[in-house]
C-alpha cells in the first residue's frame, strides 16, 4: 500500500448473512465496524482513501456467530496505487 492508494471491495455469500470489518495499518485503526450484513440478498461494496495511512489492511470476514450454517464468499479487493 503506497501513500495516497484508494482500496475498493465487494463481496456476497449465496447463503444466509455474514460479518465483516475493516482494519488499518494501526491495529487499533477499525475503519469499518463489526456488522452482520445480508450479503446473500445484494452485493455489498465500499471504498476507503488510505491518505497517509501505508501499510496492511485486514479484511475480516467472520461467520463465528454461525457456524452451523456454511457459506459460500465471493470477493474482490483492490488497490488502486496514489499519485506521488
Amino acid at each position: 500500500m503506497t501513500k495516497n492508494s484508494k482500496i475498493v471491495w465487494k463481496f456476497w455469500t449465496e447463503n444466509h448473512d455474514i460479518a465483516f470489518e475493516v482494519h488499518g495499518p494501526d491495529k487499533k485503526d477499525n475503519i469499518v465496524k463489526w456488522s452482520r450484513t445480508d450479503a446473500q440478498n445484494e452485493m455489498k461494496e465500499g471504498e476507503l482513501d488510505a491518505g497517509n495511512r501505508v501499510g496492511t489492511y485486514r479484511f475480516i470476514f467472520d461467520n463465528s456467530y454461525s457456524y452451523t450454517k456454511p457459506k459460500t464468499l465471493y470477493y474482490l479487493i483492490n488497490v488502486i496505487p496514489g499519485q506521488s
